[in-house]
């Protein structure tokens, strides 16, 4: 009864907090760096902060410069704005 139990918590776990944690565990590694698309988003430019607060090396991709994303630079996240791979 308690295995089962156990199996169903475990099937409730949310795969993104799952990601950010593998995602934190290489942060530890210098040479790691974290590159998120659409970081002037709600939602990507909190995990940009996030990312930074654990002295994570973050930079990402934005199709427009926003007040957001110009924040984020001046909190050093380096954000791009061409698409050119170049």
């Amino acid at each position: 009864m308690e295995e089962k139990a156990n199996q169903t918590a475990d099937e409730t776990k949310n795969p993104a907090s799952l990601d950010i944690a593998v995602a934190l565990s290489f942060a530890k590694n210098d040479d790691v760096r974290f590159y998120l698309l659409g970081a002037g988003g709600i939602g990507m430019s909190a995990l940009v902060r996030y990312f930074m607060s654990k002295n994570a090396k973050t930079a990402g991709y934005d199709r427009v410069e926003s007040d957001l994303t110009k924040q984020l630079c001046v909190e050093g996240a380096e954000i791009h704005y061409e698409d050119n791979p170049d």
